[in-house]
């Protein structure tokens, strides 16, 4: 038995073409197509959410705003199946939102604009499922 052949055994990567290379290249496959998905759902459901809610652009809800603070919610959002209870909802993302730009605002104020974000972004978390 070689040493190559004996790493192989070990440890399953050794070799070019071993099982273990052949599942990591099918699964970095899924990913990016995957990835390649939701970078075109996010487009058309954000293109959209800017068309119908514009004022939010001002109020910090913006295209950095998404690919950042957000963007973690709206992944994990994607992933999720559509009818699991436990997926980001637009709550959470206004919640964002609150914790990053809430302080420019009076309390008052806050508290509304949190309400009416919460249903815009449950908006902007449905187009993105649209374009599943």
């Amino acid at each position: 038995m070689s040493v190559a052949t004996i790493r192989t055994m070990v440890t399953g990567w050794w070799l070019p073409g071993s099982a273990r290379t052949q599942s990591d290249h099918t699964h970095r496959a899924t990913d990016e197509a995957s990835a390649a998905r939701y970078a075109q759902a996010l487009h058309g459901a954000w293109q959209r959410f800017t068309r119908t809610y514009p004022a939010w652009k001002s109020r910090g809800v913006d295209e950095r705003f998404v690919h950042g603070a957000a963007a973690p919610l709206l992944r994990k959002h994607f992933a999720m199946r559509q009818d699991d209870r436990r997926a980001p909802s637009g709550m959470d993302v206004a919640a964002v939102w609150a914790r990053q730009f809430g302080l420019l605002y009076s309390s008052a104020e806050r508290v509304q604009l949190t309400a009416e974000l919460a249903a815009a972004a449950g908006d902007l978390l449905r187009w993105l499922d649209e374009g599943r």
